[in-house]
């Protein structure tokens, strides 16, 4: 079904619409599925767009009859080049329409009043509801859980808001769809870690917010999936290539300044992440890979030695860091 047929047959705005990316999914999209079917939301609210991803397997078979057997609120749409989890994301936001947009991965499971419970938080008011999540298929629901409503009205509450540490998954949330389409929001294709692209951009443009630590998303850890593959050096490299066009990207918007000192730290301790663990993986990393990482990261950071958390570990940081920054600074 195409985006006008799936137009056709809708008569009001869905509540929220569901995108999920499927790629070689045929042992877990049911189960998926099946979570998304139960939502006590009702499933008529729903629009529900699954993605294949260049799938090689029996996915595409079983995306349709998902599909099928509910006509007024599934649409699949076939990619015949895998376009991986960021560019599969970006398609199903295409055809998007519900008042809220929300993400989910083919093997992952949710509660079934999750969709629920968010979107009447949110009630059109936030745009953004957040909910707790485990890597468990079952785990104990909370008898009181916290819940906090974050209003953003200032620079401050919005520098206090940016430096948060939430979790950058994109499929323990629901995000208002306005604020992703006015503000051009999508994400980095072609690699992994997209999550932390996206979820960081929303956080400069969001301005009521609401959390809550009760588990509602099972994110079912698969050892075959790309996001796990420790032996891919593509996925590694990923990890510091999406921080890097971060970056870029807030320069780029007008909306890194107010936050260059704690960008700059924090890009330094993603820079010795990677490298310690691609080192870890592979082995000392191959020398013309290091050199184009080391120009990158100048060509970012060209008085990278300025920053104060790499002043401080070049001068009395531990030593395993001290000494990847040194290999940094033996390349000018």
């Amino acid at each position: 079904m195409d985006k006008e047929e799936l137009c056709k047959t809708t008569d009001e705005e869905k509540k929220i619409s569901v995108i999920i990316p499927c790629h070689n999914a045929e042992l877990t999209i049911d189960r998926c599925m099946e979570s998304v079917e139960k939502q006590t939301i009702g499933v008529e609210n729903l629009e529900i767009i699954l993605v294949n991803d260049a799938s090689k397997d029996k996915t595409l078979e079983k995306l349709c009859i998902w599909e099928a057997k509910y006509p007024n609120s599934i649409i699949v749409i076939d990619c015949e080049e895998n376009k991986k989890p960021g560019g599969a994301r970006n398609i199903g936001l295409d055809y998007a329409g519900g008042q809220y947009i929300a993400f989910a991965d083919a093997d992952d499971i949710l509660e079934e009043d999750m969709y629920e419970m968010l979107f009447e938080a949110a009630d059109k008011q936030c745009d953004v509801a957040i909910c707790g999540s485990s890597r468990e298929i079952a785990c104990e629901r909370k008898k009181i859980p916290q819940k906090e409503m974050i209003e953003i009205t200032s620079n401050q509450e919005r520098k206090k808001f940016v430096e948060k540490n939430y979790n950058m998954a994109v499929w323990n949330k629901i995000y208002l769809r306005d604020l992703l389409l006015e503000n051009n929001i999508r994400f980095i294709e072609g690699v992994i870690y997209e999550d932390i692209y996206f979820s960081e951009l929303v956080k400069h443009y969001c301005k009521k917010v609401y959390v809550t630590d009760e588990v509602l998303y099972h994110h079912i850890l698969n050892d075959k999936s790309i996001s796990c593959d420790t032996n891919s050096k593509v996925n590694r490299i990923n990890y510091i290539e999406v921080h890097i066009a971060l970056i870029e990207e807030l320069q780029r918007r007008g909306l890194y300044e107010p936050f260059a000192e704690m960008y700059a730290n924090k890009f330094i301790i993603h820079f010795i992440s990677f490298m310690k663990s691609y080192e870890m993986v592979f082995g000392k990393m191959e020398k013309e890979l290091e050199d184009i990482i080391f120009n990158s990261v100048k060509a970012l950071y060209p008085n990278y030695k300025e920053i104060p958390i790499a002043k401080s570990i070049l001068y009395a940081g531990q030593e395993e860091n001290r000494k990847m920054l040194e290999r940094l600074v033996q390349s000018d």
